[in-house]
């Protein structure tokens, strides 16, 4: 992902913010909440907001390079950075959560979630992960009903 440097401007009501564009969607941050910086600029008298903003643009550049995860305004949604195998998981079980399934279902997934993180214990999901997790069912049935699960999320 190529990422420009954020430029800093000031709206009518005389509030700086930054903004930089993410695959072709323009971002406008007042400030470093979105990547767990203090910095916010509007705080400041009128007079130094735009240098604290210059450092705000600093920040999020050097952040955004590094490879951080910045979420949508509002949303959990991931804009940008690299998520780890858990993340995907976590997403995915929560959207399936918040959807209209039925609430045996819904145990279901969240056992077959709490288990598989726990057999990885860190970030990355391989095969031998999931080897480990069906090979504890015998039965064919149980076994295919654990892997359909586990593809779903």
């Amino acid at each position: 992902m190529k990422l420009n440097y954020p430029k800093v401007h000031t709206d009518s009501n005389q509030r700086i913010f930054i903004s930089f564009f993410i695959q072709k969607k323009r971002y406008r941050p007042y400030n470093g909440n979105r990547i767990g910086s203090e910095t916010n600029p509007n705080s400041f008298p009128i007079e130094q907001r735009n240098t604290i903003a210059n450092l705000l643009a600093a920040e999020v550049y050097n952040y955004m390079n590094s490879g951080g995860l910045i979420a949508s305004y509002r949303t959990n949604e991931i804009v940008s950075g690299k998520m780890t195998d858990k993340d995907y998981l976590t997403r995915e079980l929560n959207a399936k959560l918040r959807g209209s399934y039925s609430n045996t279902y819904k145990k279901i997934l969240q056992g077959v979630y709490n288990t598989i993180t726990h057999i990885m214990q860190g970030d990355s999901l391989t095969p031998k992960h999931t080897a480990a997790y069906l090979d504890r069912y015998s039965s064919g049935v149980s076994f295919n009903t654990i892997r359909r699960h586990l593809t779903c999320l």
